[in-house]
C-alpha cells in the first residue's frame, strides 16, 4: 500500500517567503535555493524513512516528525515532515538559524 503524499499550505507561503527574503539582494540565488528546497522534497516523497525523527516534545508530533537538510547550502534550509502509515506531509520549509519548536508550537498541523 503506498502513502498518500501531501503538503501543508504553509509550505507555500514558506518558499514565498524565502525566495523574496532572498531575491532582495540576489534573484538568481533566490531561485537557485527554492529549487533546492523542492528537490529535497521531491526526495521525501520517494523515500521518506531516509530522513531522521526529529526529536520534540509534542505527544502529535513525536515518533513522525522528520527533518530534511537541503544539503547544497551548508544546512541552512531544513524541511519538516512527518510520516505515518497512512501519509506523508510535508509542513515547512525553515531557515536552520531558526529555532522551528515556537512555530511547530503556534501552527496547526493538519491543516
Amino acid at each position: 500500500m503506498s502513502r498518500a503524499f501531501s503538503r501543508h499550505p504553509a509550505l507555500k507561503r514558506d518558499l514565498v517567503e524565502i525566495r523574496t527574503h532572498i531575491a532582495r539582494d540576489n534573484p538568481e540565488a533566490a531561485d537557485r535555493v527554492v529549487k533546492a528546497i523542492l528537490r529535497a522534497i521531491a526526495l521525501v516523497k520517494q523515500s521518506p524513512e531516509a530522513s531522521p525523527l526529529y526529536a520534540i516534545d509534542d505527544p502529535e508530533l513525536d515518533g513522525i516528525l522528520r527533518r530534511k537538510v537541503v544539503t547544497e547550502f551548508r544546512r541552512r534550509y531544513l524541511v519538516f515532515y512527518t510520516v505515518t502509515a497512512e501519509e506523508v506531509r510535508v509542513l515547512y520549509a525553515h531557515h536552520g538559524a531558526l529555532p522551528i519548536e515556537k512555530r511547530l508550537d503556534d501552527e496547526p498541523h493538519r491543516v
